[in-house]
């Protein structure tokens, strides 16, 4: 019973304005603000920004980095069970819902923002040489923004933020066509005779 408050609680009503199937792009989900949530538009902002100059540039210089947090959340010796009864499968439909509603390509040109690895990381510096880095690139930002700390930096999604299975089947015409075999049956391409997709 709460799968099924928690399904209809999520679940979108879809009526594209003046067609009979849904966009691409995720255009005309909203009848009244038909571009929300469209493919290529910025990213919903729920919280202030946190630029180290309250504009674009990166913050945290004076915080635990990315690595030392995740070493210290992540690390457990004993398997640790979920009060709910949950399967690892929550976790996998989730990352797979986060993937069909947010996607920030890497900016271009590259900007590249290394994670510093902790001298003596388990899986990173073994050796203790307190050298290594993880390579990470800041993401692609909206060029309108990012000018003044009155329009700091904002990113831009590249698919719908509808779930509506767009990474399934594509937001936009080219890359709806390429994922699909086009022999006139509507199937998808898989991968090398598998039931994999590209």
């Amino acid at each position: 019973m709460r799968w099924a408050v928690l399904l209809a609680a999520t679940c979108v009503s879809v009526a594209v304005a003046g067609s009979e199937n849904r966009s691409f792009d995720g255009s005309g989900n909203n009848l009244q603000h038909p571009d929300w949530g469209r493919a290529g538009t910025r990213l919903l902002r729920l919280a202030g920004v946190d630029y180290a100059d309250g504009v674009a540039a990166p913050s945290g210089a004076q915080r635990p980095g990315p690595r030392v947090i995740s070493n210290q959340l992540c690390a457990q010796h004993d398997s640790v069970t979920n009060d709910a009864g949950a399967s690892s499968f929550l976790w996998q439909w989730g990352q797979f819902v986060d993937h069909d509603i947010d996607l920030t390509p890497g900016a271009v040109p590259a900007e590249p923002l290394p994670i510093a690895i902790p001298a003596g990381d388990p899986s990173f510096d073994p050796e203790w040489t307190g050298e290594q880095s993880i390579s990470f690139q800041r993401s692609a930002y909206d060029p309108s923004s990012g000018t003044g700390t009155d329009n700091p930096r904002r990113q831009l999604n590249v698919i719908t933020s509808f779930i509506d299975a767009s990474n399934v089947y594509g937001s936009d015409a080219g890359r709806a066509r390429a994922l699909r075999k086009l022999d006139g049956t509507g199937r998808l391409a898989t991968s090398h005779g598998t039931q994999f997709l590209p």
